[in-house]
This record gives C-alpha cells, sequence and structure tokens, in this order.
C-alpha cells in the first residue's frame, strides 16, 4: 500500500503561512492605528503633602471655632428681612 499525495489535504500550507504570520505578528508587536494615549503618573507624596497641609488647617479652624464656643460669649447678629414683621411668605414667590 503506497501513500498517495492527492489525498493530503489542500489546507495545510494555509495553515503553514497563518502561523509564519502569527509568529511574525508577535515578535514585531501591535502597530496602533490610532494614537495612544500617555497617562500621568500621580504623585503620591505631592497628593500626601496636599492633604496633610489641608487637614491642618481645618484643624486650626476647627480649634478656633470650638474655642469660641467654650468662651461663653457669643455675639449673634440677625439681618433684617425686606419683608414686615407678621407678614407671611408669598406661596408663589416674592
Amino acid at each position: 500500500m503506497s501513500v498517495t499525495t492527492e489525498h493530503q489535504p489542500r489546507y495545510r500550507p494555509l495553515v503553514v503561512a497563518f502561523l509564519i504570520a502569527t509568529c511574525i505578528r508577535v515578535w514585531i508587536g501591535p502597530i496602533s492605528v490610532t494614537p495612544r494615549a500617555y497617562a500621568q503618573i500621580p504623585n503620591a507624596g505631592k497628593q500626601r503633602l496636599e492633604l496633610v497641609q489641608q487637614t491642618r488647617k481645618t484643624n486650626e479652624l476647627l480649634a478656633r471655632i470650638a474655642k469660641t464656643l467654650e468662651s461663653g460669649t457669643l455675639k449673634v447678629e440677625i439681618a433684617s428681612t425686606d419683608k414686615p414683621v407678621g407678614q407671611r411668605p408669598s406661596p408663589h414667590g416674592p
């Protein structure tokens, strides 16, 4: 019994060509049609320093508010309104 070449698959050269093209493509790397986006790397140290500075500023403001409230003397001034006393606001606006 002899093996004839007539029964060998015809798609074998296509598969070999596809494998060669795939290997070349992997070796070269991707070709970008669109431009790549480059993001800036965040500076973690700078961000942390800004956060600490903002926290200190907030703590100072809170300390001033706490000192004012603890002193026991708080002056409240009521601003006058445009409407006379006893007049209710209109449900449809001014």
